[in-house]
């Protein structure tokens, strides 16, 4: 039907293949996040779901002379656990994808050697600034004794080397240990007025502290719970679906609906239901789609910056009879990304790269790019506008049965405003 649509647009003049404009939209999938489980839990759920299979194969086979209602009730209550289990089994093997594909895209970390740091303090090979067995205190004293003329035997036979740096020091703890006496003294118990111990000198213990040096830890209930928020999951209510980000910036279970339209009065052409999030990779199977369902060539074709995928281009750009690829590149990141600008040719670009970079920057590229908005937009409002924000079906070809009623529902509306109501019922 959608084709048909198409044949009588182009019949009438209104549709052609020269200009194409390709455009995504995530829609709703009808399931609830909750639905979606791990692969131990849905191991759990298939030996449960088999179990009860099973159990009903047997009741059935006992009750064969069994009342006419009553087997007719147990047989759709087989049949819905079947569809169950097979839903189940369905969601094994997507979440068997999900990990594989996990695995495959996650970066490879790589431990780089860092080199030893070099110890500050001298080693014993290093040269000493003192005499073999002496200390700092001592060579100072002997150094002072001797600008003095004074020896040791001038000091009542006691040596200067053994005396206390600081002799005050003792003087004062004698005089806090009288202090301490008293206090204990007037307590009558041995012991401080709070019940404990009071420090020398009447100043607080600090208690122990802990090095700074030391770094928290992660807890291991913190480490669960990350490692189950990133296991694969899949869906028992649609194992085709899965969690994307929507255009509001949340997560919720949906399909990539990828809409190809003409850029005369944004016929729709070619529609498809995409089960990942991201439109990279896409470009290449929707002008291999168009040519093949239509029978012809697509000269350009004009998409957002989520298409950008390098050897897409080089395949659309190299061919014998080229496509002109009308995308924007990625911004300029990373060292030197200021100096240079977003539509100049990278050092290691092949010719179609290169001509892909540079098309944009010029002012027919950027006025024939400008068309995609106007264009490929258009029929999502549409979507909209009809209550296409949710799917009412589950599983992945009858999503795209949905899709394909309002794809043609666009195109006879096109029709109706074009060609007037006869045309439309004809």
């Amino acid at each position: 039907l959608l084709a048909t649509s198409v044949a009588t647009l182009a019949t009438a003049g209104f549709v052609n293949l020269e200009t194409i404009a390709v455009d995504g939209r995530r829609i709703r999938a009808n399931a609830s996040a909750a639905s979606f489980r791990s692969h131990e839990a849905l191991d759990a759920l298939h030996a449960k779901a088999e179990a009860l299979v099973d159990a009903l194969k047997k009741r059935l086979e006992d009750d064969d002379a069994g009342d006419e209602a009553t087997n007719r009730a147990a047989a759709a209550r087989r049949k819905a656990d079947e569809d169950r289990l097979r839903r189940i089994e369905d969601a094994l093997k997507a979440v068997t994808e999900a990990e594989t594909t996990k695995e495959r895209n996650r970066p490879k970390r790589t431990v780089k050697a860092t080199p030893a740091k070099k110890s500050k303090t001298p080693t014993s090979d290093a040269p000493s600034l003192f005499p073999p067995g002496a200390t700092a205190p001592q060579v100072m004293a002997a150094e002072g004794d001797a600008a003095t003329g004074r020896r040791d035997d001038d000091q009542d036979g006691i040596e200067r080397t053994n005396a206390p740096l600081y002799p005050c020091d003792h003087a004062s703890e004698g005089a806090n240990e009288a202090e301490v006496d008293a206090d204990d003294g007037d307590d009558g118990d041995g012991g401080s007025s709070d019940g404990g111990a009071a420090p020398a000198g009447g100043a607080a213990d600090p208690g122990p502290t802990a090095p700074r040096d030391e770094k928290p830890t992660r807890s291991a209930d913190s480490t669960e719970a990350i490692t189950k928020q990133n296991l694969a999951r899949a869906s028992t209510t649609d194992p085709d679906a899965r969690v994307m980000k929507m255009a509001d910036g949340g997560y919720r279970p949906a399909y990539n609906c990828q809409t190809v339209v003409s850029t005369e009065h944004s016929v729709i052409l070619h529609v498809s239901v995409e089960t990942v999030g991201s439109d990279g990779g896409l470009l290449l199977s929707a002008v291999r789609s168009v040519e093949t369902k239509y029978k012809g060539r697509v000269e350009k074709v004009l998409a957002d910056g989520g298409y950008v995928n390098l050897d897409a281009i080089q395949e659309l750009e190299g061919r014998a009879e080229p496509t002109a690829v009308y995308m924007p590149p990625p911004r300029p990141r990373g060292k030197g990304s200021t100096k240079r600008g977003r539509y100049t040719r990278l050092a290691g670009d092949s010719e179609q790269l290169a001509t892909w970079r540079e098309r944009l920057g010029t002012p027919e590229g950027m006025q024939t790019y400008r068309k995609r908005s106007q264009v490929a937009e258009l029929p999502h409002a549409g979507y909209a506008n009809r209550g296409f924000n949710q799917v009412r079906t589950r599983r992945r070809d009858r999503v795209r049965s949905e899709l394909l009623l309002q794809a043609i529902a666009n195109n006879l509306k096109i029709q109706l405003r074009l060609m007037g109501p006869s045309a439309a019922k004809g």
